[in-house]
């Protein structure tokens, strides 16, 4: 028991009340003012409502529902084989993509990371002056990594490692990167 609760914590709701009395369920005998069906009663909006909707005149069904009757229809398949095709031809992994654009300053700034699924990765300089160097890790300089000129585009084929880039001292410049990957082996 805990001391910090005035009850039991196990204990029922028919346990805290035993003399409570079952509850009813309602039965509607009669609606009072105007009752449409399937939209409720009384939606007058302050407009006064001049039909008179007998509720009780159409209630004789639930009185006799009679024998139920299946509708017939016919089926358009029936006689008919389906055609299967098995196929066992494979088209290869599903590629995705993924595009994006950095603005690249004298600080190194990782532009893609490490994807083993990775497909092709394009790096555009979308810069009219400036080089970008790029490199594999955080240590990119000028003097000692690849470079991308103004304008110009480069395509890795093969790289799956992370792709680090860094403009001149005090420049920035804009890279956009266009990413392909298999999401999925279908092989």
């Amino acid at each position: 028991m805990n001391p910090m609760l005035h009850q039991k914590m196990n204990q029922s709701d028919s346990a805290m009340a035993p003399d409570r009395p079952d509850q009813m369920i309602p039965i509607m005998e009669s609606v009072k003012g105007n009752n449409i069906p399937y939209r409720g009663i009384n939606e007058e909006h302050g407009v006064e409502f001049t039909q008179v909707i007998d509720v009780d005149a159409d209630q004789d069904w639930l009185d006799d529902p009679g024998e139920f009757i299946e509708p017939e229809f016919e089926d358009p398949y029936k006689g008919k084989p389906v055609e299967v095709v098995v196929v066992q031809t494979v088209d290869g992994p599903l590629i995705d993509w993924r595009s994006e654009r950095f603005q690249v300053s004298d600080r190194a700034i990782r532009v893609a990371g490490k994807q083993l699924s990775r497909v092709k990765l394009q790096l555009r300089n979308d810069d009219a002056a400036n080089v970008i160097f790029l490199g594999p890790n955080e240590s990119v300089s000028a003097q000692f990594n690849g470079q991308i000129a103004a304008g110009k585009e480069l395509e890795l084929d093969s790289s799956k490692g992370d792709v680090w880039a860094v403009c001149g001292t005090g420049l920035t410049a804009y890279l956009s990167i266009f990413e392909e990957f298999a999401v999925e082996d279908r092989s």
